[in-house]
């Protein structure tokens, strides 16, 4: 017997793919189960755990009936593809921060895979910089927290690039968070940062910047606020367990690219989509 499926919530894709139970003790079990192997046999379990709760019918079934429910007091989250016609607010009232002569943004037509895409422009200043952030003093660091977002950049020359859960959106380095940054005067590839009260630690990956390339970057801190963890297209791309920000020390979502004050470039920044979630939190 192959059983394979997906399930999808507004937090993560869950894949199971479960193949050739034929021959396997699947006692205790009936149709409908979410199974899991314990060494021994294939066994019944909870798909959603500590308060989140499954109401209705006990099993998924063809029925498709059954309300999948987040308890906020334990939860929070926020998901944006850029869909929307607004540049100015967005569908999570961000803000586009912008400096210098020239610098902007702007929605540019959806690419296949990529549907919703929001693009800034540095502009011709020296100087200038473009991107977005929410309010940065959103998050008080307490660990758990989540961020993915897909990004792209036009050069890897004459540019800054600093993004993730920092309390930065202008040129001047963050003080808190913890972010990718590319500086093609440091290095050609990315590097992952953690910054607690302007002490910083940087470790530079060994994946390569590559101009007008899709990258998937994604920070995983533990529930200890101890070690956070960076992913570049699903790999990891190492941990940091130093200068963490501490509780206090208050971030949010901020994402920006700027020349590098040595010659203006007019260099562009497409966003994707920006995902963030925090299932270690309680109110």
């Amino acid at each position: 017997m192959s059983i394979s499926g997906e399930i999808h919530n507004p937090f993560e894709l869950v894949k199971l793919t479960i193949t050739e139970l034929n021959d396997v003790d699947t006692t205790g079990t009936t149709t409908g189960d979410f199974l899991q192997f314990n060494g021994s046999q294939w066994v019944d379990f909870d798909l959603l755990a500590g308060n989140n709760t499954w109401t209705g019918l006990n099993d998924f079934d063809d029925a498709g009936k059954g309300n999948f429910h987040i308890d906020p007091s334990v939860f929070t989250y926020l998901f944006d593809d850029f869909t929307g016609n607004a540049v100015q607010t967005g569908e999570y009232a961000w803000t586009n921060h912008t400096g210098g002569v020239g610098a902007s943004t702007t929605n540019i037509t959806g690419e296949q895979n990529h549907p919703g895409i929001r693009r800034w422009n540095t502009g011709t200043g020296l100087s200038g910089y473009s991107g977005v952030n929410n309010r940065l003093t959103f998050l008080d660091p307490n660990g758990g927290d989540v961020m993915e977002f897909v990004v792209r950049i036009d050069a890897t020359s004459l540019v800054l690039f600093r993004g993730g859960i920092q309390d930065s959106f202008t040129a001047v380095e963050a003080t808190d968070g913890y972010y990718f940054e590319f500086d093609p005067l440091t290095s050609a590839n990315w590097r992952i940062v953690t910054a607690n009260n302007s002490t910083r630690t940087k470790t530079t990956t060994s994946t390569a910047v590559v101009a007008n390339t899709w990258y998937r970057l994604r920070i995983e801190v533990n529930n200890a606020n101890s070690s956070v963890e960076f992913f570049i297209n699903g790999t990891s791309a190492g941990t940091i367990a130093t200068n963490l920000p501490a509780s206090g020390r208050d971030t949010g979502i901020s994402i920006t690219l700027e020349n590098d004050a040595s010659e203006a470039g007019n260099q562009l920044m497409d966003i994707d989509y920006i995902y963030y979630f925090n299932k270690n939190i309680s109110r």
